[in-house]
C-alpha cells in the first residue's frame, strides 16, 4: 500500500507540472472556456441573461475581444515594457500605461503589475466590461467583427 501511495504522489505531482506549464500557453479565452467547463460540471447555476455595456461588452464576447487586444498591442509579447508614442512607459502584453494601470487596477480590486498576465487579464477584463474600452488603441478593431457573435 505505501508503493501505491508514493505511486499516486509522484503522477500527480508530475501532471502538476504539466498543467503549470500548459495553462502558461493558454489564451484569455480558453482558458475562460476550460475554466467555464469545469464550473458547470461541478455547480448547478442560474442562467442568466446576458448583459450589454455602452460598448456592447458582455460576459460572452469579453474573452474574443481580449485576445484581440493582446494581439494588437503587444502581439501577444509578455513582459514588453515600451516608451509609447506619447512618451509614456507601456507594460505588458496588453500595455497598460502607468497611470492607467495605477487607477483602473485600483478599481478593480486588483493588486499586482501590469507585466503580472494574469493580474492585468484580471483588471482588463474588469475595464472592458465597465465601459473603458476606448483606454486601449486597440479596442474597436478589437471590437469589430464580435457584435456579430453577440447576436447569434
Amino acid at each position: 500500500m505505501p508503493t501505491l501511495l508514493a505511486e499516486l504522489m509522484t503522477a500527480l505531482t508530475l501532471l502538476s507540472a504539466s498543467l503549470t506549464h500548459v495553462s502558461a500557453q493558454i489564451t484569455p479565452s480558453a482558458l475562460h472556456a476550460l475554466q467555464s467547463t469545469q464550473i458547470t460540471e461541478t455547480i448547478s447555476e442560474p442562467k442568466t441573461l446576458p448583459f450589454f455595456n455602452k460598448d456592447g461588452i458582455t460576459e460572452k464576447n469579453v474573452w474574443g475581444i481580449l485576445d484581440k487586444i493582446i494581439l494588437c498591442e503587444s502581439s501577444g509579447k509578455r513582459g514588453i515594457e515600451i516608451l509609447d508614442v506619447n512618451n509614456k512607459m507601456s507594460r505588458g502584453e496588453l500595455m497598460f500605461q502607468d497611470s492607467t494601470w495605477e487607477w483602473m487596477s485600483k478599481k478593480a480590486g486588483i493588486h499586482g503589475s501590469p507585466l503580472e498576465r494574469g493580474k492585468a487579464i484580471q483588471v482588463a477584463r474588469w475595464g472592458l466590461i465597465n465601459g473603458y474600452g476606448s483606454h486601449w488603441s486597440c479596442f474597436k478593431q478589437a471590437k469589430s467583427g464580435i457584435d456579430e457573435l453577440t447576436r447569434k
